[in-house]
């Protein structure tokens, strides 16, 4: 899905947006660059989260 997303990052958001309204447009290979890694970045989150709570699952409960 990240990478469906980065042609949309790399052209921009277009004339009809809120950004070029705003005059906040932003693209180029930079903006691209940055979409990438932050998708990046949030995927390994979610996926460490994900993986440290099935652990902490496993151990089942502790005795008080």
């Amino acid at each position: 899905m990240i990478a469906a997303l980065l042609p949309l990052a790399e052209a921009g958001p277009g004339s009809l947006s809120l950004d070029a309204s705003l005059g906040a447009e932003r693209d180029g290979v930079r903006w691209l660059a940055a979409a990438l890694t932050l998708g990046a970045a949030g995927s390994l989150a979610t996926l460490e989260l994900a993986r440290r709570q099935a652990a902490a699952a496993s151990e089942g409960p502790r005795p008080a």
